[in-house]
């Protein structure tokens, strides 16, 4: 099962949305034009221990686990101990986003 798929109905739920109007107001401020940006990935190495220790960083997670009082990482835990040994490391990759542009 996908790493997103076992937090979708967790702690995902949970998450603040973000304002726009500090990029927004960035692009007015300047006038920008923006353009489209370039299509980045950052990739690690990470152990279990690392990405577990990344997921409990999510101010969603927190949440969740102050609200029921239970943390969902319990619940995918040993799937992923199976899947991924403690001592291997596995490459873990993200998109980094951003917004660019030229001045009009």
């Amino acid at each position: 099962m996908p790493f997103k798929d076992h937090f979708s109905g967790h702690a995902s739920s949970y998450a603040e949305s973000r304002p726009s109007y500090p990029d927004d107001l960035f692009v007015y401020l300047y006038s920008l034009v923006e353009e489209r940006a370039p299509d980045f990935d950052m990739s690690l190495d990470w152990t279990l221990d690392s990405l577990k220790s990344y997921i409990m960083s999510w101010s969603a997670l927190r949440r969740y686990m102050q609200q029921h009082g239970e943390n969902p990482l319990d619940l995918v835990e040993q799937d992923y101990a199976e899947a991924w040994s403690q001592s291997a490391t596995r490459k873990v990759s993200w998109p980094l986003s951003m917004r660019i542009g030229r001045l009009a």
